[in-house]
């Protein structure tokens, strides 16, 4: 909850606390990397999710997108690109939710992309949806006219 209001250190404070009673939570990783994500800190962001990438299964899924779109965020935006490569055939036969390939191109700066990758989490019925409106990390296009759009056809505006 801490992560959605945009209040990451809070957020941060209460994974770590989780991770003192079972230090191979992998979603309490994940938690983190975002958090640092949503606080603009890729670097620590991308230490977190690595960490969580042995995990679990569900983190090898998950992890890649998030390192890109930190990739993306930092300023290596080759280094992003060339995950999108990667990851995109995934994506396709669905094994990426979308919303991650989405991220990935929030951070590089290109909203119509990953609009249509947000269009596909919503077909999808991608748990995301429902907090579209509060995400952290999809902030950049909340004023963008397809997101207003998609939030006010899914009554979450």
């Amino acid at each position: 909850i801490y992560y959605l209001l945009e209040q990451p250190d809070s957020a941060i404070a209460l994974y770590r606390a989780s991770l003192t009673q079972d230090s191979t939570f992998y979603v309490a990783r994940v938690g983190i990397g975002l958090s640092y994500l949503a606080k603009g800190q890729p670097a620590d962001a991308e230490h977190e999710l690595r960490r969580a990438m042995p995990l679990s299964r569900a983190a090898r899924a998950v992890v890649p997108p998030l390192l890109a779109y930190a990739a993306a965020v930092a300023g290596r935006r080759d280094e992003a690109r060339d995950a999108l490569t990667r990851l995109r055939p995934s994506a396709e036969r669905g094994q990426i939710p979308p919303e991650l390939i989405a991220l990935v191109h929030i951070g590089l700066g290109e909203a119509d992309t990953a609009m249509n990758w947000l269009e596909r989490a919503r077909t999808h019925r991608s748990a995301i949806v429902p907090y579209l409106r509060v995400e952290p990390l999809v902030k950049p296009l909340r004023d963008h006219p397809r997101f207003v759009r998609m939030l006010r056809e899914l009554e979450l505006a």
